[in-house]
């Protein structure tokens, strides 16, 4: 665990991981900066046989022991990605290989899903993220969205998206503006295939 222990600069707290997801075995991407981790159960530490998860797999790959290995949330298992929500990776991680999760404090690039659509042939619908609202993990595209519960006090937030900031003036008068994330309505175009548009938005992780 990483973790400020003197200064007046604003706390962070990162906790060593590793990428255990076995989608990504060949990826040359993995796991991207900004997007939500979720611990996989078990690992190496529960002492499963040869080949099933959490053990040495047939072709000799160790999986990382309980509390380290993370996955995608496309990954997990129904109710997974809520329970075992451990931050946001802080940056690319490829297979096996270790990283840092982002388990409480500010991050500036979380991916957000902007928008959805049925199909590629549907327009898409304006949307407005609301600022303060609280965020919940999309196990389809891997990130960030906003809860369809967004009172702050219906349920414990373990991430709030802050807004996106605009800044006016000069750097010795700046002032920086809080926005909403919108993003206009527009009919579809063959040239565009996607049924979601995600977009990184400031956040703060309490995942603690």
């Amino acid at each position: 665990m990483n973790f400020k222990q003197i200064g007046n600069k604003r706390d962070e707290i990162l906790c060593t991981v590793q990428n255990a997801d076995q989608t990504l075995i060949g990826s040359t991407t993995g796991i991207g900066p900004g997007i939500p981790l979720i611990l996989q159960y078990p690992g190496s530490s529960a002492g499963p046989a040869v080949g099933s998860p959490g053990g040495a797999s047939s072709s000799g790959q160790i999986f990382p022991e309980n509390g380290l290995g993370v996955i995608l949330p496309s990954s997990a298992q129904p109710g997974q990605a809520v329970t075992c929500f451990y931050g946001v990776n802080a940056s690319q991680m490829l297979y096996q290989q270790q990283g840092y999760a982002l388990v409480s404090g500010y991050y500036s690039a979380a991916v957000i899903v902007l928008q959805t659509r049925a199909a590629s042939t549907t327009g898409w619908a304006a949307t407005t993220l609301p600022n303060w609202a609280l965020l919940t993990i999309d196990t389809v595209n891997n990130a960030f969205a906003v809860s369809v519960t967004t009172a702050a006090n219906n349920a414990p937030a373990f991430a709030v998206l802050l807004g996106a900031i605009s800044q006016t003036g000069t750097a010795a008068t700046a002032t920086a503006t809080t926005n909403t994330n919108t993003m206009a309505s527009s009919a579809s175009t063959t040239a565009d295939t996607r049924t979601v548009i995600t977009a990184t938005a400031r956040i703060q992780v309490r995942c603690l």
